[in-house]
């Protein structure tokens, strides 16, 4: 039997079709187990330390960084929502930018059992 590409190419599509299931079932699943206690989340305040817009894919990205301390531990935290917000409209980022100024005081919510994992509105995005 000869092996060629042709042959093996249905297969790694196949494969490939499943990897890429398999991934985003995984992202599905990491975000339920951490939104299902979403409501019962911590807050502190913190400090937006950075806010720009990023470019992701042809797309925007609101691009944060804030710290918050926890039992005298400071963390820093990224995330605006446990899913990232993409927009194609770059009005639509910079009114979320806005939101957010450097040197804004926030609440943030975080994990109390991990508390590095945080976000600054208690929604999946």
């Amino acid at each position: 039997m000869n092996i060629t590409f042709e042959t093996l190419f249905p297969w790694f599509l196949l494969l490939l079709a499943v990897a890429t299931a398999l991934a985003f079932l995984g992202t599905l699943m990491y975000l339920y187990f951490q939104s299902r206690n979403l409501n019962k989340w911590e807050s502190v305040s913190g400090i937006i330390t950075k806010s720009r817009a990023r470019i992701a894919g042809g797309g925007f990205l609101p691009a944060f960084e804030y710290t918050y301390i926890v039992l005298g531990v400071e963390y820093k935290g990224t995330a605006l929502t446990l899913w990232p917000r993409v927009t194609y409209d770059e009005y639509v980022v910079e009114e979320w930018i806005n939101e957010y100024p450097e040197g804004k005081q926030v609440t943030v919510y975080y994990n109390p059992n991990k508390p590095q994992l945080s976000v600054l509105e208690k929604t999946l995005w």
